[in-house]
């Protein structure tokens, strides 16, 4: 075998040294063209990011606890009510437990765009996360019959909750089953366009109360109805210290520049929460269990911000109760209310829901609908809740003061507490957080008592 190719090779890329084919051999070479290519300094190494970024991921918002629906419905219904009614205008006052009862039969029948709406009304679901509708139903009940198990004879509390419905429409068995065993709810077929269709419903409202209830407006029921609920609540307690009714009426600031004249009663809360900060001054008074407390809200601010009640309502949520109770229990406040809790007061639940449906058909390029249409041969047109509430706590002797009244006054050591001007109430059942009445007075002086 002849090597002398070899040797000539190996003698040429000698003799080239630097130049030629012999640089492609010469490791300083190899690293200096890795330098221009990687543009990095002679002895460092490039970096590679081997790190996976996970995710961001946003945790859902927590599903509301039935106690907080029931709490955040009085003023997410005050919000959107729209009506010309004076007396609606400046005095608003709803069951929360009742209207959830409501709201959840629609649930049991309601498909579609119509489930949505009631259901964003209840806020039982968030960011997506269903909540199971009879998940929601069964707390629900659960929770009447604890408000209800726990009233004694110095407490009434009921409600009742009756559907008015046309022949035609088609009712489902579920719902039936479900309205009947969760809610006792009396199914009433109803031919709308007879002249006694009204006399019908207005008897059943004044049998459904008790008679506490007497009359209802003829504006609730129409001869183009197709279905109507109907719902009645009857409360009535005493609370744990008397009251004296002033000889006088009083001043009651409606707005900043405008008083009105009326009746006040006052004295002593034995066992009374007490909150005061830089939004609101609080009042709880106790009824005489202590298992049913009303509690006023005095809204603070300068001129025109005191009076927007129902802005300040929609900022109250569910967390202030655990202020109101880490706040001292207090026996030296002195408390002076306007006659405002003696009341009979209708609700049109169905303007608020139609409003909120009316929302969503604006979204869809849908025009306004009059009716709710829940499923499938079944139309709703109705929704109306009637109220009577009275708050038994008054000594109506203007003359007489309790000794013990006398030595608190003498002292001159005592909170006062004055409800001279528009307020928020709530009345809450204690052992269940259940909130029964949620309200805003204005003019007390347009109280339906």
């Amino acid at each position: 075998m002849k090597i002398w190719p070899v040797l000539l090779c190996v003698a040429i890329f000698v003799q080239c040294g630097d130049s030629g084919l012999f640089k492609f051999i010469k490791p300083h070479w190899w690293i200096g063209q890795a330098k221009k290519i990687i543009k990095l300094p002679f002895g460092e190494r490039e970096q590679v990011n081997t790190t996976v970024e996970e995710p961001v991921t946003i945790p859902p918002e927590p599903t509301l606890t039935t106690q907080e629906i029931l709490f955040n419905l009085g003023p997410s219904l005050q919000s959107y009510f729209q009506t010309n009614d004076p007396l609606i205008k400046n005095n608003y006052i709803v069951s929360p437990i009742s209207v959830a009862i409501a709201l959840s039969n629609l649930l049991l029948t309601a498909e579609g765009l119509q489930y949505d709406v009631i259901s964003n009304i209840l806020q039982y679901r968030s960011n997506g996360e269903n909540r199971n509708h009879m998940d929601f139903i069964w707390d629900l009940y659960n929770v009447i019959n604890s408000v209800k198990s726990s009233f004694r004879k110095n407490y009434t509390f009921y409600r009742k909750e009756g559907l008015f419905f046309s022949e035609d429409q088609e009712l489902s068995d579920h719902f039936l089953a479900n309205t009947v065993r969760f809610f006792k709810t009396d199914i009433v077929p109803m031919d709308f366009t007879k002249q006694n269709s009204f006399r019908k419903i207005k008897n059943w409202v004044v049998k459904s109360s008790r008679k506490h209830i007497g009359n209802i407006s003829t504006a609730a029921v129409n001869s183009q109805m197709e279905s109507l609920l109907v719902n009645v609540v009857v409360f009535q307690a005493k609370f744990k210290d008397s009251f004296r009714k002033s000889s006088i009426r009083k001043d009651f600031s409606v707005k900043p520049f405008k008083q009105i004249k009326v009746v006040y009663y006052e004295g002593f809360v034995e066992g009374a929460f007490f909150v005061e900060n830089d939004r609101y001054t609080l009042v709880g008074v106790p009824d005489r269990t202590q298992k049913i407390y009303l509690y006023i809200i005095l809204p603070k601010g300068s001129d025109w911000i005191q009076y927007e009640i129902a802005t300040f309502s929609n900022n109250f949520n569910y967390q202030e109760l655990s202020v109101i109770q880490q706040s001292r229990v207090r026996s030296d406040v002195k408390l002076k209310i306007p006659d405002a809790f003696t009341s009979v007061v209708a609700f049109d639940l169905f303007k608020p829901i139609m409003n909120i449906k009316n929302e969503h058909n604006k979204d869809f390029s849908l025009p306004p609908s009059r009716t709710l249409k829940l499923s499938e041969g079944f139309d709703l047109s109705g929704v109306m809740q009637y109220m009577y509430l009275n708050m038994e706590h008054f000594d109506d002797t203007p003359e007489y003061i309790p000794p013990s009244r006398q030595k608190r006054e003498e002292k001159e050591d005592y909170k006062d507490f004055t409800v001279d001007r528009p307020f928020v109430f709530f009345l809450k059942h204690e052992e269940s957080n259940a909130v029964l009445f949620w309200g805003s007075i204005s003019d007390p002086s347009k109280i339906s008592n």
